[in-house]
């Protein structure tokens, strides 16, 4: 499985090909991802464990394990863990680029 760190933690790719690309995200306790959105892709978003501020279009939800989220492409997104723990998400890609490259970060906003 190809794994790879980041500032927030890490992320570890279980599945991919040319329509999907599956992973699974594990953010570190305090830490959040980049407030960003994707041109060429739709993600679909279940938390696995943990508890997260999930910020969509600037709009803040609580979420906790068993909750599932789509973000379309080009919606801005971000998610911190507001938890002691990890917070794992399993993330389902779909789109016609499924590439690291095919983000877009912007300035976090307020409310997270």
């Amino acid at each position: 499985m190809e794994r790879e760190a980041r500032l927030w933690g890490y992320y570890q790719v279980l599945y991919a090909d040319d329509y999907c690309k599956i992973k699974h995200l594990y953010i570190d306790a305090g830490k959040n991802i980049s407030y960003q959105y994707h041109l060429h892709r739709a993600e679909l978003w279940t938390v696995v464990s943990g508890c997260g501020r999930f910020v969509l279009e600037g709009q803040p939800y609580s979420l906790q394990a068993g909750d599932i989220v789509k973000i379309e492409a080009g919606q801005r997104h971000t998610i911190q863990n507001i938890g002691d723990g990890l917070l794992v998400i399993h993330e389902i890609q779909t789109g016609k680029i499924l590439s690291e490259e095919d983000i877009v970060r912007e300035e976090l906003p307020d409310c997270l």
